[in-house]
C-alpha cells in the first residue's frame, strides 16, 4: 500500500477510535455513573459530530451500513451545529438569535406549564425556570444550553408534540439506534477494550446546581453586557458552558484518552473564539454590547494563545471531519496515536506548544466570560 495513504488512514482511524472510546466510556463506565446524565447533555454536540462524521467515513470506505443513523440525521446535524454556535453559513445572525431566543423560551415554558388554578399565574411568575450546573464551582451547563445541545428545532417540537413529560422516552428511542451504530462501528474498526481511565474505585467531582428565574438572571447580565439583547446573553452563557465543559468535564471523562481530550478542547476553543469574533463583528454594526463588555471580549480574542489556536483551521477541519489530504498524509510520521498530525497541520508547531496554547486559551476565555455573568453566582446544592 502507498505509504502516504497508509499513514493517512492510520491517523484517521486513530482519531475515530479515540472519540469512539471516549463516548463509549461516557455511556458505559461505572466510574462515570454519578455524572453521566449531565455528561451526555453537555457533550451531545460532540457526540453528534462524531456520529455524523464517522458515519460519512465508514460509508465512503464501504466498511459499515449506517442505516440506524439515517432517521436521525436532521437532529444530529442540528446538535452538531451547537459546537460552532454562530458559525453557520445557512442562516443569518438574526435568524440564529431568534432561534436561540425561541428555544430558550420554550424550554422555560416547560417548567412553568404545570401550574394551574387560581394561583397559577402567580406561581408561574415566581417559578425558577433556569437551572445552572457547576463543577469545581464553575458553570459547565444550563438547562437552556442542554436543550439547545439536543438539536431539537421548534418545527420538530411542533410536529412531534414533545414536552418535558415525554422527552425522556423520545431520547431513549433515539439512543438505542445510536448505541447500535456505535457497537457496529467498534466491530467494523476492530476496536476492543477501553482506554485506561480512572480506576473504578476513584470518585469523580460532584455536579452542583442552582435554580434561578431566567428573566432575572439574563436581565441582570444584559444590564452589564448587552442591554435589551437577552439572546446575546444566552449565547455568551452557552459559549462559557462549552469552554468550561472542555476544561473541567472532558478530562474527567477521558481519563488517559489524551487524543480525544486534546481534540475536544481544541475544537471547543477554536469555535468559542470564532463565535465571540462573530458577536464582536455584529456589535460594531449594531452596537448592542456595553462598551466595557465589548472591550472584555476584544481582550479575550487578543490573547496570544487564543490567536494561535484560531490560526490552525486545517487542524480543526481534520479533527471535525476526519479528513487528511494526501499531501499532508505523505508528511506524517509513523508514531501513533497522532502520527505527527498536529505538527503537520499547525505549521510545524510542536504538540506540546499547541497543547499549552489550548489550556491557556480555554482558561482565558473562561475567566473573561465569567466576569460577564451576574456577580453573585454560586451553586446551592449537589445533585
Amino acid at each position: 500500500m502507498n505509504r502516504s495513504i497508509d499513514l493517512g488512514e492510520q491517523a484517521t482511524r486513530s482519531l475515530i477510535a479515540a472519540d469512539l472510546l471516549f463516548f463509549s466510556d461516557l455511556v458505559q463506565s461505572p466510574r462515570l455513573e454519578p455524572i453521566r446524565p449531565i455528561g451526555m447533555l453537555v457533550l451531545m454536540p460532540f457526540l453528534s459530530a462524531f456520529l455524523v462524521e464517522s458515519a460519512a467515513y465508514v460509508e465512503l470506505k464501504g466498511l459499515l451500513s449506517v442505516q440506524d443513523l439515517k432517521p436521525h440525521q436532521a437532529l444530529l446535524r442540528t446538535s452538531r451545529q451547537r459546537i460552532k454556535h454562530l458559525d453557520d453559513d445557512r442562516r443569518s445572525f438574526a435568524q440564529i438569535v431568534e432561534e436561540t431566543s425561541n428555544l430558550a423560551e420554550i424550554n422555560s415554558g416547560w417548567f412553568k406549564a404545570g401550574h394551574h388554578g387560581a394561583l397559577g399565574p402567580l406561581t408561574r411568575l415566581l417559578q425558577r425556570d433556569l437551572g445552572l450546573f457547576f463543577m469545581h464551582g464553575e458553570v459547565v451547563s444550563t438547562t437552556h444550553v442542554q436543550f439547545l445541545n439536543l438539536g431539537i428545532t421548534k418545527e420538530a417540537l411542533a410536529a412531534s408534540a414533545l414536552s418535558l413529560g415525554n422527552l425522556g422516552p423520545y431520547l431513549q428511542d433515539i439512543g438505542e439506534d445510536l448505541g447500535r451504530y456505535v457497537g457496529q462501528l467498534m466491530e467494523a474498526l476492530g476496536i476492543e477494550g477501553e482506554v485506561p481511565g480512572l480506576g473504578f474505585g476513584d470518585s469523580v467531582p460532584p455536579i452542583q446546581d442552582r435554580d434561578v428565574k431566567s428573566d432575572r438572571f439574563y436581565g441582570s447580565m444584559a444590564r452589564r453586557v448587552a442591554p435589551l439583547r437577552t439572546p446575546v446573553c444566552i449565547m455568551l452563557t452557552s459559549i462559557l458552558a462549552q469552554v468550561n465543559t472542555a476544561r473541567i468535564f472532558v478530562p474527567i471523562v477521558a481519563g488517559s484518552n489524551d487524543v480525544a481530550a486534546f481534540k475536544i478542547k481544541f475544537v471547543s476553543l477554536f469555535h468559542a473564539a470564532s463565535s465571540l469574533q462573530t458577536l464582536l463583528n455584529h456589535d460594531r454594526k449594531e452596537r448592542f454590547f456595553h462598551p466595557e463588555a465589548a472591550h472584555q471580549i476584544g481582550a479575550i480574542l487578543g490573547t496570544r494563545s487564543v490567536r494561535n489556536v484560531r490560526r490552525h483551521r486545517s487542524l480543526r477541519n481534520t479533527f471535525v471531519h476526519y479528513n487528511i489530504d494526501e499531501p499532508s498524509a505523505s508528511r506524517l510520521s509513523s508514531v501513533p496515536p497522532l502520527f505527527g498530525l498536529v505538527e503537520e497541520l499547525s505549521s510545524g508547531m510542536p504538540l506540546a506548544t499547541v497543547a499549552n496554547d489550548i489550556e491557556s486559551g480555554l482558561a482565558r476565555v473562561s475567566d473573561g466570560l465569567s466576569r460577564l455573568l451576574p456577580e453573585v453566582l454560586a451553586p446551592v446544592k449537589t445533585l
